[in-house]
């Protein structure tokens, strides 16, 4: 987004913030926590879990989670006078490489996008919930270009 990597709660905090409503709670792996701390002034994070790569996690115990987010999200309310809601840019340049050239050409569909390399595309637009439209969209094309794929290598 706009030249940085962003994760999924800072893309989901720009929305909020163009609502005008301020992050004050995330609970997630130690990972989101740790960039929500760096991100969101005043968060409460609760990690509920520490990733151990892309697909495995330890995590607390149902009840104990529950107590954790329930503590976090009284004290996030107690507080909510002192968050502000950040600023945002005008424009925001969402550029995202899919995992197949093919979904890079299936999303040449989208109004205004443009490819940048073989799996990559970029689009510009001006609101946070176009942003959250477009992530949206090119997960579905990602994910409609991998089940393709695989359909075509279980044929064979």
């Amino acid at each position: 987004m706009n030249g940085a990597v962003v994760s999924e709660a800072e893309v989901n905090a720009m929305y909020a913030a163009s609502l005008g409503v301020p992050v004050g709670l995330v609970s997630g792996d130690d990972v989101i926590c740790r960039i929500a701390r760096e991100q969101f002034a005043g968060v409460e994070a609760v990690e509920v879990k520490v990733a151990h790569g892309y697909t495995s996690t330890a995590s607390l115990a149902p009840s104990v989670a529950r107590g954790a987010i329930r503590d976090a999200a009284a004290r996030a309310v107690r507080n909510a006078a002192t968050l502000t809601v950040p600023e945002l840019p005008t424009q925001f340049r969402v550029a995202v490489d899919m995992p197949t050239a093919t979904a890079a050409e299936l999303a040449l569909s989208i109004p205004g996008a443009r490819r940048t390399s073989e799996r990559s595309v970029e689009c510009t637009v001006t609101d946070a919930g176009q942003v959250l439209g477009l992530i949206v969209v090119f997960y579905e094309l990602a994910a409609s270009a991998m089940h393709a794929k695989t359909a075509l290598f279980m044929r064979r």
